[in-house]
């Protein structure tokens, strides 16, 4: 890069501005864009104006301390119209530099403050504004594998009438009395994992089933290791099945939900749903 009418003592290179492009060009050849860097202080850039009312031998523009300079015959040419003026005044990229950052940490600042209310909106969507209240009725977790068929049914006819259809079985579910109404209160499903949810309240407008379903501690534990799921690659997914106990079997074979280790653990025989869901 010349550099006539510039003090020896500055430092001055350049730099592709994406390190993919690294063309230079020439007077009446296109080149890629570059940052003019001083004393390893980007103070601008050079690049190539290919517009149709730039006439050939003036193609060579740059911005920086100079602002915006065009027509410019060579990539030096622009490069010395913004060192010479950073030269002549080295702190006005030093204010350029402490004005962006201001503006950047402003708008930083605007966009967390709009994230916040879009954040707090979607907290008051998903679970109201008012406050939490005393449980009124509730349903232990796992009861889609654990309860009675007509239970579960029961119990899914009555979400989904509140346009709950993504409810994750593998918590409690239960009513709040809050000061001005009743409200179910469920973890959702978000996303595709069963390990991924959100807390959801909607306001209950239809009366819980009447489940008799005490809390099973015990089979939540051994659903850790014996719980349902389908086999693709040994029967194509027809039948829903035990993971612990198809493991034990041959390649071909399947242990049906529910399993024989579950059904003597429950203690009351095989009435429990024929299928995982929630």
């Amino acid at each position: 890069m010349t550099t006539d009418l510039i003090p020896a003592a500055m430092r001055i290179d350049r730099r592709p501005r994406d390190p993919q492009w690294t063309d230079l060009g020439g007077p009446d050849e296109p080149g890629e864009e570059y940052l003019i860097v001083v004393d390893d202080t980007a103070i601008g850039g050079t690049y190539w104006c290919g517009a149709d009312y730039i006439a050939d031998g003036q193609r060579w523009a740059s911005w920086g301390p100079a602002g915006l300079s065009m027509r410019h015959p060579t990539r030096e040419d622009a490069e010395q119209a913004q060192v010479r003026a950073y030269a002549a005044d080295p702190g006005v990229v030093d204010r350029q530099i402490a004005a962006e950052r201001r503006e950047n940490a402003a708008a930083a600042a605007r966009q967390d403050a709009a994230d916040a209310e879009q954040a707090k909106a979607r907290l008051v969507e998903r679970v109201g504004a008012d406050s939490p209240g005393p449980t009124v009725w509730a349903l232990p977790s796992h009861h889609y594998l654990t309860g009675d068929q007509d239970d579960v049914a029961a119990v899914t006819a009555w979400l989904h009438a509140h346009g709950l259809y993504r409810v994750s079985g593998r918590h409690e579910v239960r009513v709040e009395q809050r000061t001005s109404r009743r409200v179910i209160v469920v973890e959702e499903l978000h996303g595709w994992s069963d390990d991924a949810t959100q807390t959801r309240v909607v306001t209950c407008t239809v009366d819980p089933p009447v489940v008799d379903a005490p809390p099973r501690p015990d089979l939540v534990e051994l659903l850790d290791t014996h719980y349902p799921t389908t086999f693709p690659l040994i029967d194509f997914g027809q039948n829903v099945a035990c993971v612990a106990c198809t493991r034990h079997t041959s390649p071909q074979a399947v242990t049906v939900w529910p399993c024989p280790v579950f059904v003597a653990a429950a203690g009351r025989g095989a009435s429990f749903p024929q299928v995982a869901g929630t």
